[in-house]
């Protein structure tokens, strides 16, 4: 009888770890997808084969894919700590979407400072990119946290 509630425990923990990184992994390509169409209205303004070509140059830029890669990987791992601390632990949900918020920040950051001392580029303004990846974090994780909630361990 114990190792029946020890086996259920175990499989309630990996069952929320499982929907934690499954909603993370949602969130993030939500808000990539929705960034990625902003991007591309921008990019147009008014011409369309110009800004159509403009957009697809810049989806080849290496430091860009790095950082999707990078963001994605952290979302995920982050998403399913996140689902175990909300659905087993039971700890709030916007308590939880603000750590994990500030830890793909300063991964993120981390990332574009190492590569950019590597490669040798500079940032313009850094308060601009750090307050546009704080905000790209926040929505993922708010779409994520509120998937999680929602989402019940089967």
């Amino acid at each position: 009888m114990v190792w029946k509630i020890v086996k259920m425990t175990i499989n309630s923990i990996e069952g929320a770890r499982r929907i934690g990184g499954r909603k993370a992994a949602a969130g993030f390509l939500w808000i990539f997808l929705l960034m990625e169409a902003f991007g591309f209205f921008v990019e147009t303004r008014g011409d369309f084969a110009s800004g159509m070509r403009s957009f697809m140059e810049r989806q080849r830029d290496w430091v860009f894919i790095g950082l999707v890669v990078v963001m994605l990987g952290t979302v995920f791992l982050l998403g399913r700590a996140a689902g175990r601390q909300i659905l087993v632990d039971e700890r709030n949900h916007l308590l939880v979407a603000l750590t994990n918020t500030l830890f793909t920040l300063l991964v993120s950051v981390g990332y574009v400072w190492v590569v950019g001392y590597f490669l040798r580029f500079y940032v313009d303004s850094w308060a601009s990119l750090i307050v546009l990846l704080a905000l790209i974090c926040g929505c993922i994780w708010m779409i994520a946290v509120r998937g999680i909630k929602r989402a019940s361990p089967r």
